[in-house]
């Protein structure tokens, strides 16, 4: 994780669908829970005020790791935290870190790492200057974990 993080925390209530047969949260369910929660803090307008999905091009994954750390039963009240912290690495790359907890038990943590494409699908050699000009602003102003 880069020394510079913005953080981010938001509750998923997951679905009775993502259980498997023994009643526990399924493995695959966690990558789509890290995904909604990126989702929610690119959308948050004290962060963005913009679609940044919209505004910018397309952020192309090239790299996911998730290693499960224990379990999470499913129950109709149950609810998972996910603390996000969004970086730059290296002015051409955004790095998502997350930590899924139930109870404030961590259940798997991961990470994320993704590349912008232009509309024409080639590689940008830098994120756009609108995007890293926010970043420092939020850094600036005190967003940093």
């Amino acid at each position: 994780m880069s020394s510079e993080t913005i953080k981010y925390n938001v509750s998923i209530a997951p679905r009775f669908e993502d259980m498997d047969a023994y009643g526990i949260i399924h493995h695959s369910r966690y990558l789509i829970y890290a995904e909604e929660a990126k989702l929610a803090f690119m959308k948050d307008p004290k962060f963005f005020a913009t679609d940044v999905a919209a505004a910018y091009d397309k952020f192309l994954v090239t790299e996911v790791n998730i290693k499960y750390i224990r379990s999470v039963k499913y129950f109709a009240n149950t609810l998972l935290d996910i603390e996000l912290h969004f970086s730059i690495e290296n002015e051409v790359k955004i790095r998502f870190d997350f930590a899924i907890y139930q109870n404030k038990s961590v259940a798997c943590r991961g990470y994320s790492i993704h590349v912008v494409t232009d509309h024409d699908n080639r590689l940008r050699l830098e994120l756009p200057v609108s995007l890293k000009n926010r970043y420092q602003e939020l850094i600036s102003q005190g967003e940093r974990s």
